[in-house]
């Protein structure tokens, strides 16, 4: 069995963040979204929430753990989730949901 795509992953937590009301946004890499962005960019229960999807094997770029810190610096939940069942323990964790 091969293991999931990362589009396949995001497409699976979007959906989890419908289910909860969540606003939310996919971010592209391109001229309009800063290298390193997390994925996905949301709004759950008035806080912010950036989550950067990597397969299970994935490995996250010190970029991206850059943009994660500063959001959180700034006040907001950031994380990097490998699932829909990781972003929802993350979210619990944060005191989101």
């Amino acid at each position: 069995m091969s293991k999931p795509l990362e589009k396949h992953i995001e497409t699976k937590i979007r959906g989890y963040l419908d289910g909860l009301g969540a606003y939310h946004i996919k971010t592209h890499g391109s001229a309009y979204s800063r290298a390193g962005t997390p994925d996905i960019i949301c709004c759950i229960n008035g806080k912010f929430v950036a989550i950067e999807v990597k397969r299970p094997t994935g490995v996250i770029s010190e970029l991206q753990k850059a943009h994660i810190r500063l959001i959180e610096q700034a006040g907001g939940v950031a994380f990097v989730a490998y699932s829909v069942a990781d972003t929802k323990e993350q979210l619990q964790r944060f005191d989101v949901i």
